[in-house]
């Protein structure tokens, strides 16, 4: 939690080339840093995240994934990307 930002992004991107072969640079790199916070989302959370994925349209290329949209826990963040990777192999 306390690295500078680009040592930070250097490890995540090495841990990701390791464990899923990115071996691409990111478009977008955004770190945000929330000491001793837990997201709280709001009662229409699950109807915002609904519709903004409703609003994405088919064979875009382009699939959300994220602790920020289903759940907090590490199982539900990775299971958020397994499902955004897999919405994307369909779409080839």
């Amino acid at each position: 939690f306390d690295l500078p930002d680009d040592e930070l992004e250097k490890r995540v991107r090495l841990d990701l080339d390791r464990v899923l072969g990115l071996r691409h640079e990111p478009e977008t790199v955004r770190i945000h840093r929330w000491p001793r916070a837990i997201p709280q989302p709001g009662t229409d959370h699950v109807q915002r995240v609904a519709e903004v994925r409703r609003r994405i349209p088919p064979s875009t290329g382009l699939a959300l994934a994220g602790a920020h949209l289903d759940g907090i826990a590490l199982g539900d963040a990775v299971v958020s990307g397994v499902r955004a990777a897999a919405t994307l192999l369909e779409e080839r």
